[in-house]
């Protein structure tokens, strides 16, 4: 995969070591009822790509070039990887026990190993079309992934958010263009159902995948429309954000710009959503037992730490 001189001078400056998390970290998680959001970590600037492996809960942090990585079961911390330069918005588990992150701020999604060091750049695509904004990622069962690269953040902006799909290899191949803001992604390796968040039109789209990994049966799944009331202040470019499913396999979607995640059931019904503390909640991800689900985001957009923070909400009663 050829890369431009300018990228190349840009992952020559990717930092990738660990750090041990000191004591600013979060408190022990504590037990907390039943759909009540507890906050487990405010050291957080810009809190994106919850993403759970192996017992790992991962979460990367735009803003601050890091992914911490904390036990999935009791949420205390780990590591942090800084990954300089990057922006990083996404990982997801690749083969070979590598990592795949979105840098995208740098316009590239990187290979890491299981230490966080880099191994591969990829900025752009079989066809030599750049990936210039990777938001979020997921697995193709099948050692690779599936990435929205986003386009424009902007509501009178022409559709340029597209479908890239990252081969075990490093191979990157466009699938699908044409997504007012491609942002949220999520694959259901046994149903192959592919569920993407197009942000600015307000809708979440579904796919078929097929067993050479392309796309069919282009559908929506729900048009979201205006915005409900929230008790956050408007905010004009509300939408749908990370997607996971929930205890029932519905959909888990953080509405960003609104605080709540939405719940959505396979057939495209609204079935209310969760409130959350943080206005622009960006991600989430359900435990291994499916009992709980991991969130995060930032309260403020405009301010450069955006004071963000990650916590958990349960979603059944532990037994």
């Amino acid at each position: 995969m050829t890369m431009s001189a300018g990228v190349l001078r840009v992952a020559g400056l990717w930092l990738a070591g660990l750090l041990t998390i000191g004591a600013a970290g979060p408190a022990g998680a504590v037990d907390g009822p039943v759909g009540k959001p507890e906050i487990l970590d405010r050291n957080y600037q810009y809190p994106e790509g919850a993403y759970i492996h192996r017992g790992i809960l991962f979460m990367t942090d735009m803003s601050a070039g890091q992914i911490k990585l904390y036990d999935a079961k009791t949420a205390a911390p780990k590591t942090v990887w800084s990954i300089q330069n990057c922006g990083p918005t996404g990982i997801v588990a690749m083969a070979d026990d590598q990592y795949l992150i979105n840098c995208h701020l740098a316009g590239a999604v990187v290979f890491l190993d299981r230490n966080g060091q880099v191994r591969k750049v990829v900025a752009e695509d079989g066809a030599g079309t750049r990936i210039r904004w990777p938001n979020d990622l997921t697995t193709d069962g099948d050692g690779g992934a599936f990435v929205t690269d986003s386009g424009l953040f902007d509501a009178s902006a022409p559709a340029t958010g597209s479908i890239v799909h990252v081969w075990r290899d490093g191979r990157a191949e466009r699938l699908k263009g044409g997504i007012r803001y491609a942002n949220g992604i999520y694959f259901d390796t046994a149903t192959r159902d592919l569920f993407v968040s197009e942000h600015i039109g307000r809708r979440i789209l579904a796919y078929k995948v097929t067993a050479d990994f392309t796309l069919a049966d282009d559908r929506v799944l729900i048009s979201l429309g205006i915005p409900k009331p929230s008790g956050f202040p408007f905010y004009d470019k509300t939408g749908p954000d990370g997607i996971d499913v929930d205890e029932n396999d519905n959909l888990l979607v953080p509405e960003y710009g609104a605080g709540r995640i939405m719940r959505i059931s396979r057939k495209g019904e609204y079935l209310g959503a969760i409130p959350v503390p943080m206005q622009f909640v960006t991600t989430v991800i359900r435990s291994d037992d499916r009992q709980e689900v991991y969130f995060g985001g930032p309260s403020d957009i405009h301010s450069a730490q955006g004071a963000g923070a990650m916590g958990r909400i349960r979603l059944k009663a532990a037994d």
